[in-house]
């Protein structure tokens, strides 16, 4: 039983759980779940009933999901201020909004024993360029994608972790099963923690283990923070969200040479699918993302058997989307074998020793008058351009050709636009750039700190009136 696993298997007094103001003790956990848990069971909700949690502060929302988790009932965490609120409610018709606050003082029953195809969550997808879908994951896969990373990251109780991720994010939520699983402490830095300050928490708490998104990274190499100064303890750092430039990873092993740099691949459909295991800083610098988990196995579809569209096969493949059949649209399915798989929508190049190196989205391709132009390719030959900070390729619309393409540009200096102007020329002509839209500051982000493309288009659409 997964409740068991992260809470019952440990010595109850041991510290496991730190926010900006207090600790807590499995004890302390388990008793504050069980009672919120039973506090819910009261009011006449049921396991297989959704409860959405939107909680401020984190800690009620770590407590929410350990009562979901006791119970059989499904957690759905949503940040608090998000714009798709309305249309998650609709979507998942939860029985009960949680924004936060314990009351105490009850005496939780005996919980049954739930079995392994239990839903623990629906996570939904950040929805940057189309409607949100909420990923259904049960028990079972839970437990296989927790010890499956872990037995990458060796994450143990001589572990600490500070955690900047919220929690509606997938990676996010399992740093607090790592912790509690493998008995690593874990600090919980909220989302008004500033990240400069990051730093000063790594240096004053020991943290032996980061996870980051790319943003972040490049935040505070920009600020000069990446010092070994302030993480003389940090054993490694891993990045999700995003696949991480090489570029980036050369820059933070000079600032910090001692310290593991574990890039990695995954989905929220199906988790994680790949972590680059220690000691290949030879494949770490050409650009991969790693080896298939343990027990996970992957192929190409495409012209050829190392090429193409990347296809999972394993026990970390969720069960589908929340409202859909599993196998509808082509996306989740059974083989002949009988094999749950995952069309990832992304396009891979698999190496002869297994590793896999992310090419770019299939979805993330612009029209531009029957030709298909991939966005990442064209990011990719912009980053070479001096003083680029950040660069995303959108499609706007156009009369003629049905999409142009435009770039969106955070850069230094003033010089770039001709550079890019010249690059644009020597490309064919449907993959010219149209228009350069420069930015004075860093892209926006959505809550999980990746690059919010919609709101990226929004800006575009709006200084152009498209």
């Amino acid at each position: 039983m997964l409740y068991k696993k992260l809470i019952e298997e440990h010595l109850p007094d041991k510290i496991i759980l730190c926010d900006q103001s207090q600790s807590y003790c499995y004890q302390q956990l388990q008793d504050m779940s069980l009672a919120l848990g039973q506090e819910w069971l009261d009011q006449g909700i049921r396991a297989g009933d959704r409860v959405i949690v939107a909680c401020n502060h984190l800690i009620d929302t770590v407590i929410a999901l350990l009562a979901c988790i006791a119970y059989g009932i499904i957690f759905v965490p949503v940040e608090p201020d998000t714009d798709d609120m309305g249309y998650i409610i609709g979507d998942c018709e939860p029985a009960l909004v949680y924004k936060g606050g314990i009351s105490g003082g009850k005496t939780a029953k005996k919980r049954d024993v739930l079995p392994p195809d239990t839903i623990g969550y629906i996570i939904y997808t950040s929805g940057s360029t189309s409607t949100p879908k909420g990923v259904e994951a049960p028990f079972s896969a839970i437990h296989f994608c927790i010890d499956g990373i872990n037995k990458r990251l060796e994450n143990n109780s001589d572990d600490r972790i500070l955690s900047r991720l919220p929690l509606s994010f997938d990676y996010g939520l399992y740093q607090v099963f790592f912790a509690l699983c493998f008995e690593s402490a874990l600090f919980l830095a909220g989302r008004d923690c500033n990240l400069l300050d990051i730093p000063k928490m790594a240096h004053d708490h020991k943290i032996t283990a980061l996870p980051v998104v790319p943003s972040m990274l490049s935040a505070l190499l920009r600020a000069r923070l990446l010092k070994k100064q302030y993480f003389p303890f940090l054993r490694y750092i891993c990045s999700t969200g995003e696949v991480l430039d090489v570029a980036l990873i050369a820059e933070v092993h000079k600032a910090l040479p001692d310290v593991e740099i574990i890039p990695m691949y995954g989905l929220t459909e199906c988790k994680r699918v790949s972590v680059m295991p220690p000691g290949r800083w030879d494949k770490i610098m050409s650009g991969s993302c790693g080896l298939p988990l343990d027990g996970v196995e992957v192929e190409t579809l495409g012209d050829s058997d190392y090429e193409g569209e990347l296809v999972v096969y394993g026990q970390n493949v969720m069960n589908g989307y929340w409202g859909e059949d599993a196998e509808d649209g082509g996306i989740f399915g059974t083989d002949c074998r009988g094999r749950r798989y995952l069309r990832t929508g992304d396009y891979f190049y698999i190496d002869p020793e297994g590793f896999l190196y992310f090419r770019y989205r299939l979805k993330n391709v612009i029209k531009v008058g029957g030709f298909s132009v991939s966005a990442a390719e064209l990011e990719e030959l912009l980053k070479q351009v001096d003083k680029i900070l950040d660069v995303r390729v959108i499609g706007i619309p156009d009369k003629v050709s049905g999409e142009a393409v435009c770039a969106c540009v955070y850069a230094e200096g003033t010089d770039t636009k001709e550079k890019i102007e010249a690059i644009s020329g020597t490309l064919p002509k449907h993959k010219q750039i149209r228009k350069i839209c420069f930015f004075d500051n860093p892209f926006p982000l959505n809550a999980n700190g990746k690059v919010d493309i919609r709101a990226l288009r929004n800006i575009v659409y709006e200084r152009y009136a498209l």
